[in-house]
C-alpha cells in the first residue's frame, strides 16, 4: 500500500469564525498524530450547505476520493450537513467556502497555495502518512 501525503486545507471568507486561542486549544484530532502546532483558526461551517464544498484536484486519486467521502460522512454525522465532493474545475466563483483535499501533484489549487504561503507539503515532510490542515484566504474565498 502506498502512503502519501496530503492536506486537507479551509478556505473562508472573513468574518466566517475564524477564532481560537492556539495556546489552550487540545489536540483535536483522533488518534492524535506525533506532531501537532496548533494556529489557533477554526471554521465555522456556513448555515446553508450550497455555501460550502470539499474541491478534490481534476487529478485526484482513488485515495483521495474516499478521504473527501469520509469526510462528507464524518461531517454530515456530526454537523447534520451533507458537504458537496466536486474537482476544482466544477467550482463556481460564487463559492465563497472550501475545503481544498488532495496532494501537491493532483490539485491545481492547492499546489497553488502551498507555493504562494510557503506551506511544507512535500513527500519528505509532514513525510508518509502525514497531513496539513491549514485555514487560508484565497482571492475572497
Amino acid at each position: 500500500m502506498r502512503t502519501m501525503s496530503c492536506l486537507l486545507l479551509f478556505l473562508s471568507i472573513p468574518g466566517m469564525g475564524v477564532a481560537g486561542n492556539a495556546k489552550t486549544t487540545p489536540c483535536p484530532i483522533v488518534p492524535v498524530p506525533k506532531e501537532y502546532k496548533a494556529s489557533g483558526k477554526t471554521i465555522v461551517l456556513p448555515q446553508r450547505n450550497q455555501e460550502l464544498s470539499v474541491v478534490l484536484g481534476e487529478k485526484c486519486t482513488e485515495a483521495e476520493q474516499y478521504a473527501a467521502a469520509r469526510l462528507q460522512t464524518f461531517v454530515e454525522r456530526r454537523f447534520g450537513k451533507i458537504l458537496p465532493i466536486r474537482l476544482e474545475n466544477e467550482v463556481d466563483k460564487e463559492l465563497k467556502c472550501v475545503i481544498l483535499l488532495g496532494q501537491r501533484p493532483t490539485n491545481a489549487w492547492l499546489d497553488r497555495l502551498c507555493e504562494s504561503n510557503k506551506i511544507d507539503l512535500t513527500p519528505e515532510k509532514p513525510g508518509p502518512a502525514g497531513f496539513v490542515i491549514e485555514c487560508l484566504e484565497d482571492a475572497g474565498r
